[in-house]
């Protein structure tokens, strides 16, 4: 089994969120049945204006206004691919060692209203 680490890009996108979900992170990384990048962790009022703009979210009051959310992006054969069955994979690992941990979270890929299989954030 390979054991993947992030990159400088993905340690700084995990620098300013919530120490647990650090963890959960640098956890899940190791033994991810795919390789992926953390895309963004904190996000400024600014930023997330425009994604709903651009229709990427459907609220003002995202979690990674405070650091309590993170979207990944999974890496195969080099690139980043956006098959939804890679990101259900790699959640249920991620939710896994979440439990492990003793912490609740969300993954968007289970909403209804709004699947967004990119992003976990904590229960709270």
């Amino acid at each position: 089994m390979k054991i993947f680490k992030y990159s400088k890009r993905s340690l700084k996108n995990l620098e300013n969120i919530d120490k647990r979900l650090k963890i959960l992170f640098c956890e899940a990384i190791k033994k991810s049945p795919y390789d992926f990048i953390v895309t963004e962790g904190l996000r400024t009022k600014e930023r997330q204006e425009k994604l709903l703009k651009n229709g990427k979210t459907k609220t003002l009051n995202s979690k990674h206004l405070h650091g309590k959310a993170v979207d990944i992006a999974i890496i195969k054969d080099k690139k980043i691919v956006w098959d939804y069955s890679f990101y259900k994979k790699v959640a249920e690992h991620i939710k896994t060692i979440a439990q492990k941990l003793n912490l609740e979270i969300n993954w968007g890929g289970d909403w209804k209203d709004f699947i967004d299989g990119v992003h976990f954030e904590l229960k709270e």
